[in-house]
């Protein structure tokens, strides 16, 4: 008898599961429509919509909508949110004692501060509950005006005039918006992103071998090659920079080889893949045409150079150096994310090599 416990595996649904949520319908279709470039993923017994690689919605059950308050916070570099968030905690002085620039005011200053940031915490929140409850209570019609009003309110918070708002979740996202259709030109169909082992699955790392290692790993892009039903764990790295280190290729390929890679392990992993693959073909979210075939996952990385195509070379040599030049690698054009805008299709697609 295994002394692993239950679980509940990505795409799981108790009986409450969106219950009292009007417009989840309207939502959906809203996040289906590519046009939108919003990203729908199974987070267990929620669903998350994905915009520009952060969280934009998170769909619970009992009528739950989550949007992040945060997306207000008012760009400043005099005022950053470490600040606001410090100054307006019940224990600030404690917080602030770590902040050189806070802990230096004079006690007028400092409680002027606060009061600011109260008052920007206090703002935030209202705006965030306001518009949450425009969506709950809107009528179908009215939806997608409201979470294109959400998407803006999030974009000009990820900063997106600055280069360094293009982040790996970003692309990330792009590889998964162009890689969903069975009719693209691509040859994979992406199932998930960011699936993170749990420490309680079959196929987690077991204690023994986690050494150093502060939790199970995560896997960055599932997916599925259309031709085969072949499945696939891929680790993304957008620039040289994510590469620097050991984690960044030789860490990667070891923790697949300890989990769902493992000769013993790697079924435990395909049924939840299979499991979470049934419910987005019935909720219409995934392709009817998309299949799975029982076979041991295959790992492989997609490299996406951050400044030009040279550094395609340079990551070829790393994987050479490391002994990992015969893992499958799909090398991605190099693009402009100016301002956060869609790059296209073709510099996303996922091709066998």
């Amino acid at each position: 008898m295994s002394s692993i416990p239950k679980y509940k595996p990505r795409g799981f649904r108790g009986q409450s599961y969106m219950t009292d949520l009007p417009n989840y319908n309207a939502i959906i279709e809203y996040a289906k429509d590519p046009n939108n470039e919003l990203d729908i993923q199974y987070r267990g017994n929620y669903i998350n919509i994905y915009y520009l690689g952060g969280s934009l919605l998170k769909l619970r059950g009992k009528g739950s909508i989550e949007f992040d308050a945060h997306y207000y916070y008012p760009p400043s570099k005099e005022f950053p949110i470490s600040y606001i968030e410090a100054l307006a905690h019940n224990d600030f002085r404690s917080k602030i004692s770590k902040i050189k620039k806070l802990s230096q005011l004079s006690e007028e200053d400092l409680m002027k501060k606060r009061q600011e940031a109260i008052t920007i915490i206090e703002r935030i929140v209202s705006e965030r509950d306001n518009v949450v409850n425009r969506l709950r209570s809107a009528k179908a019609e009215s939806v997608s005006q409201i979470l294109s009003e959400m998407k803006g309110v999030m974009k000009n918070w990820k900063g997106c005039k600055s280069r360094n708002a293009v982040d790996e979740r970003t692309v990330q996202h792009y590889i998964s918006l162009f890689n969903k259709e069975f009719a693209s030109g691509s040859d994979f169909i992406v199932i998930d992103l960011e699936y993170k082992l749990s420490g309680r699955s079959a196929y987690r790392i077991p204690k023994h071998q986690m050494g150093a290692k502060k939790g199970q790993p995560r896997i960055d892009i599932v997916a599925i090659e259309k031709s085969t039903g072949q499945l696939y764990v891929l680790e993304l790295k957008y620039g040289l920079k994510s590469t620097e280190r050991k984690s960044g290729v030789v860490e990667h390929y070891d923790d697949y080889l300890m989990s769902v890679g493992a000769e013993d392990q790697w079924f435990a992993f395909w049924k939840d893949i299979k499991f979470l693959v049934d419910v987005q073909k019935k909720d219409n979210v995934l392709s009817k045409d998309v299949w799975l075939k029982e076979a041991k996952p295959i790992f492989g990385f997609v490299y996406k150079p951050e400044f030009s195509e040279d550094e395609r070379d340079e990551f070829n040599q790393k994987l050479i150096k490391n002994n990992l030049s015969s893992i499958m690698t799909i090398y991605l054009p190099h693009c402009n994310y100016d301002n956060c805008n869609n790059p296209g299709t073709q510099t996303h697609l996922l091709k066998k090599p």
